[in-house]
């Protein structure tokens, strides 16, 4: 076929064979395994619809499909983008930063992307990839076909482009999806070529659901007396340095793993989720080893490091670094997997212990006085100063990392607000 258009269903995967009988369901099971040549992370609902639309395509095919931000974002969707790289081009691909109409589909309120990829001679070498993130995402078809023109056309309108190489989206480089202005995701990528996995310097666990899953909490002291930060609000979570809210006790059952739990405690913490539009900060220290529930424990191997790493995780650059890799479900309100805060990416500490003192240095200094809301972080005297510390220990010049912080703050995702003007569809906000 020379044209393959998809808009794939997204639920979840576990449900993909539930309406079948055991044995139609094994046959399914092995032709999907032939299907996906034994790759099991290719192995979810939206991905086989990709897999098999483009084992459908002709030698000059193209395939059209609609997905899930999330399934070509951070480290879940390596897999997926791994396999298109392989023998396609990605010819486009159109991302929503509308705060008011992030999808594509109808009934769904997830972020979604459109994608545009073609069969591709592996000899050829590969065109750049076209990024368009759409400050205002079209509420008709007509809206739509007049924007699928300016961008045929090569107009401007509430819009941005940015152009990536072949080979950084090999490399699974696709974080132009995440930023409306094009130039953080150039800032992203010079920076991350100096960082290292999260992973390579603490442990990170457990999730907040396995605490909400063991653990019941209270407001009033309980048996075990253990505490835990269970939640991220932005009038009593202000600074670096936290306090745990509330008292936990195992629930009846899961005492086993509440124990199990319990031992990976740490002091330092980091939010696994979000709401960027009024949280202050990412990651907590905490003065005795806590679990949380909105909270994911992160045990480097010492308090210096720990110090720094949540300075790094609130300052701008950190704040990049860390929407940078985000799934974007729903964009401004970031909920991180396990496998997507192992991979966030820090300096490293290890190999710039001067870095990491200045840093954790830094933490003490600052870590009991007020931030301010990410959309108001321009003009945040305390993030001011924290990035400054950043930039001089890191090397990076603090006029870039102001800008950094300049256009973080105006991003659609952290503002929650649009970019086009109020007037536009007649008074629509």
């Amino acid at each position: 076929m020379d044209l393959v258009i998809m808009n794939p269903p997204f639920t979840r995967d576990s449900l993909r064979h539930d309406q079948m009988g055991p044995q139609a369901e094994r046959m399914m099971k092995e032709r999907e395994f032939i299907a996906l040549q034994g790759d099991g992370n290719l192995r979810a609902s939206s991905n086989m619809f990709v897999v098999l639309g483009t084992r459908l395509l002709s030698d000059n095919g193209t395939l059209a499909t609609v997905l899930p931000t999330s399934a070509i974002a951070g480290p879940a969707g390596s897999a997926i983008r791994q396999f298109w790289a392989a023998d396609m081009h990605i010819d486009t691909v159109i991302s929503s930063h509308d705060p008011q109409r992030i999808f594509f589909s109808e009934n769904t309120s997830i972020g979604e992307v459109l994608i545009v990829c073609r069969r591709w001679n592996p000899d050829a070498e590969k065109p750049p990839t076209r990024f368009v993130n759409l400050a205002y995402n079209p509420r008709t078809p007509f809206e739509a076909i007049a924007l699928a023109k300016t961008l045929e056309e090569g107009g401007s309108g509430d819009f941005t482009e940015q152009w990536v190489d072949a080979e950084h989206m090999a490399s699974g480089d696709w974080y132009a999806v995440n930023f409306h202005a094009p130039w953080l995701g150039i800032a992203y990528r010079e920076m991350a070529a100096n960082l290292v996995r999260l992973d390579s310097l603490a442990e990170i666990r457990p999730a907040g659901q396995r605490i909400r899953d063991s653990y019941r909490k209270f407001d009033q002291p309980t048996n075990s007396g253990r505490r835990a930060l269970w939640h991220n609000r932005p009038d009593v979570t202000m600074s670096m340095r936290a306090e745990t809210d509330v008292y936990i006790e195992p629930i009846k059952g899961k005492e086993h793993l509440a124990e199990r739990y319990w031992g990976q405690r740490g002091r330092l913490l980091l939010s696994n989720r979000i709401r960027l539009n009024t949280n202050r900060v990412g990651a907590v220290l905490v003065d005795e080893p806590a679990v949380g529930s909105r909270w994911v424990p992160c045990r480097p191997q010492d308090d210096e490091t720990a110090a720094a790493i949540c300075a790094w995780f609130n300052s701008s650059p950190g704040f990049l670094a860390t929407l940078a890799e985000r799934d974007n479900v729903i964009p401004s309100r970031p909920a991180f997997s396990l496998a997507t805060q192992n991979a966030l990416r820090v300096p490293d500490f290890p190999a710039n212990p001067k870095a990491r003192d200045a840093l954790a240095t830094a933490f003490e200094e600052m870590k009991n006085q007020q931030l301010l809301p990410l959309p108001e972080m321009a003009r945040d005297p305390v993030r001011m100063r924290l990035d400054d510390i950043v930039a001089d220990a890191l090397g990076y010049d603090r006029e870039h990392v102001a800008r950094i912080r300049k256009a973080l703050s105006e991003e659609p995702s952290i503002t929650n607000q649009p970019l086009y003007a109020e007037t536009r569809q007649g008074g629509l906000l």
